[in-house]
């Protein structure tokens, strides 16, 4: 009798089971077949290309006149607001970012220092120097390491500025001298592209214009001296950067 009853609950018991489960129970799920999807495209291919874009900041630095008559130096700061466009073309192998890149400032960068002095006769002299910077610019390559969307890069070349001198003597008589000049350029930042066109950038730009002498001359006397200026300026930008390739 009890033989009878286990063998009836069996029975019972195992007919409950639905048929899918008992599939599952006798069956290995099927494991996906077929080829593996494409590798990702490398990061550092999202910067390659044509771009162009726009950035402003806050430039600072330093100037040293020497007066080429009696070897006396003043030191001063410029401070200011610059702001400009940049362009250039990036190519890639692997991760790196390889290209050129131009940019050209107008700049608010300027300082001005006052000077006193007693001459031979005790006679007080004074001039107040004015010196700023109405525009820099600079060319060169620029090497960069993509990490996802973000690119690390430095850049450095040739600078070019204009420099601005004016000298005004305490009694009102005043000099100004305007010249180009040229030196380099270093420096570094961070882009951060936000999609497939655009991207956002911060840096880091060292100008260096070298030195240059003024000379103070009267047609009929000759040679009166002058001064011997050296400049350099560090800016601090945002920008935006549209690409005419692909980004992502």
């Amino acid at each position: 009798m009890v033989r009878a009853f286990l063998f009836a609950c069996c029975i019972t018991v195992t007919s409950g089971i639905p048929a899918g489960a008992a599939d599952l129970v006798g069956n290995k799920v099927p494991s996906k077949t077929g080829s593996a999807p494409p590798a990702a495209p490398q990061p550092a291919e999202h910067w390659a290309g044509f771009y162009a874009g726009a950035h402003a900041g806050y430039g600072f630095g330093n100037i040293e006149a020497r007066d080429l008559e009696d070897g006396s130096k003043l030191k001063y700061d410029n401070t200011g607001l610059t702001g400009g466009v940049h362009a250039g073309y990036n190519f890639t192998t692997g991760p790196w970012v390889l290209g050129l890149e131009g940019e050209i400032n107008v700049s608010g960068v300027a300082g001005r220092k006052f000077d006193a002095d007693t001459d031979d006769f005790g006679q007080v002299e004074s001039a107040t120097l004015k010196t700023s910077f109405p525009w820099l610019a600079s060319f060169g390559p620029r090497v960069g390491y993509s990490v996802g969307n973000a690119l690390l890069y430095a850049a450095g070349g040739v600078a070019f500025g204009q420099d601005r001198m004016k000298v005004t003597e305490s009694d009102g008589d005043s000099q100004k001298k305007t010249e180009t000049r040229i030196g380099f350029s270093v420096g570094g930042g961070v882009e951060y592209a936000l999609d497939k066109r655009w991207s956002v950038r911060s840096d880091y730009r060292y100008f260096n214009l070298g030195r240059k002498t003024y000379r103070d001359s009267d047609p009929e006397i000759g040679d009166l001296g002058g001064v011997r200026l050296k400049a350099d300026a560090h800016t601090i930008r945002v920008g935006l950067t549209y690409s005419f390739g692909s980004i992502r």
